[in-house]
């Protein structure tokens, strides 16, 4: 039992530290959105109206998670994608209940970290999602797409 216990005090200090060293690296704005589940302002993010060739990664672990190959404008007031990545490493889903509205939250598959929403009002011919995300929970890096992967993490790597 006593073990247990150290354990999952070593684990709530662990985590504490974490918390801490993200508020040091990110913005207040990238922060909320990221570790709180925050959104920004309809229109406000700096990728709303970006239609550069390029990736997009997680601004808190480099994970790559969306790619401009399916950017489209949706006019939602956030960035729009119709597709991640890659299916299977790029971001992960979670019903999410906050103020009483029943979604779907995506998150980065490799730390956790709140992106935004998924809806299924996207375009049919794609399959019809409209990944709605923030920009601040993101990293542009321009230039070709082919390069976007789960392990696109360098010096924008925060967590690791």
């Amino acid at each position: 039992m006593v073990d247990e216990e150290e354990r999952e005090k070593r684990e709530r200090r662990w985590k504490y530290q974490e918390k801490q060293k993200l508020r040091e690296v990110l913005t207040p704005l990238q922060y909320h959105i990221t570790q709180e589940k925050g959104t920004e302002r309809a229109h406000s993010g700096a990728y709303v109206r970006l239609f550069e060739s390029g990736s997009y990664s997680c601004v808190v672990c480099g994970n790559g998670v969306f790619s401009s190959e399916h950017k489209y404008p949706s006019h939602c007031g956030w960035a729009t994608f119709h597709n991640t990545a890659s299916p299977s490493h790029s971001v992960e889903r979670s019903i999410d209940t906050f103020d009483g509205l029943v979604r779907t939250e995506v998150k980065c598959a490799k730390c956790g970290a709140h992106i935004g929403h998924v809806f299924d009002d996207g375009p049919k011919k794609f399959g019809g999602e409209r990944y709605c995300v923030n920009s601040a929970a993101l990293k542009f890096i321009p230039g070709s797409n082919a390069s976007i992967n789960s392990e696109h993490s360098n010096s924008s790597n925060l967590v690791n």
